[in-house]
């Protein structure tokens, strides 16, 4: 009887274990790659478009940053769900919501600028059981400083 409470007890905790695990998706190589070929442009001033968008609507940030910070912010398209400016993004931040959002969804599909390595387009499917879940981002308009 207690071999059988302490098989049970085991099987439990290994279907937990993969459960959890199954939720948890791995980032491509070639985000890596991408964000090593940004940092290794060394820029710290630049200028560009943060876009974030659904099946109901696009919304855009116009960012600068100055010495690799968020200098200011301003919203250039309003759009149903809020994106503020006190919280808008460097390209390194946008990397790091790239690779979140490989490791939280069951889809993301990633593309980069080819000069720079910056995330172009991110299409995220949080869901692929669900319809008209999926959502944007990404960056547009970049001019180095």
């Amino acid at each position: 009887m207690r071999a059988s409470l302490t098989l049970r007890r085991t099987l439990a905790v290994t279907g937990a274990c993969l459960a959890i695990a199954a939720c948890t998706h791995s980032v491509p190589p070639e985000v890596s790659r991408q964000h090593t070929q940004w940092q290794s442009n060394g820029i710290k001033n630049y200028d560009f478009v943060y876009y974030r968008d659904s099946m109901v609507g696009r919304c855009t940030l116009l960012v600068h940053v100055r010495n690799g910070k968020v200098a200011s912010a301003a919203i250039q398209r309003r759009c149903p769900w809020p994106l503020d400016p006190h919280a808008a993004p460097t390209i390194d931040a946008v990397f790091s919501d790239t690779k979140a959002a490989y490791r939280r969804n069951d889809d993301v599909v990633s593309n980069f600028d080819r000069a720079y390595g910056y995330p172009t387009a991110i299409s995220v499917d949080p869901s692929k059981h669900v319809i008209d879940d999926e959502w944007n981002f990404g960056i547009s308009s970049f001019t180095p400083m």
